[in-house]
């Protein structure tokens, strides 16, 4: 989606960049405040936030509300599980989740956590 938010490594530091743009919005001396401030941005624009690794790849993936679920919260893949963190019934606004799950690609189920 245009405008997803993007934390990255270049030129020793990481920083974070909207999808589209050719420049960095925020610049960090660690990843730990990068991601923060790129959750914080993906989370007010409803957009997906991709976190790369030092060497490029990438090594998390979080969505915050736009894949087509309008009462969808937060969700996450690392590559081998999926978190849902949370989402409300669009038609009731109930908590359809008492507790977090994380989906297992091994066993195919969502576990508690």
């Amino acid at each position: 989606m245009q405008g997803d938010i993007e934390t990255y490594f270049e030129d020793g530091r990481w920083k974070n960049k909207v999808e589209g743009s050719t420049r960095a919005t925020s610049a960090h001396d660690t990843k730990a405040d990068a991601v923060g401030k790129g959750r914080d941005m993906a989370r007010e624009r409803k957009v997906e936030h991709f976190i790369r690794n030092q060497d490029g790849r990438i090594g998390e993936r979080n969505t915050y509300g736009h894949v087509g679920d309008p009462g969808r919260v937060s969700c996450s893949h690392n590559g081998s599980f999926l978190s849902i963190v949370g989402f409300r019934a669009p038609s009731t606004g109930a908590a359809a989740l008492s507790r977090p799950r994380v989906w297992s690609p091994s066993y195919g189920v969502f576990l508690a956590r």
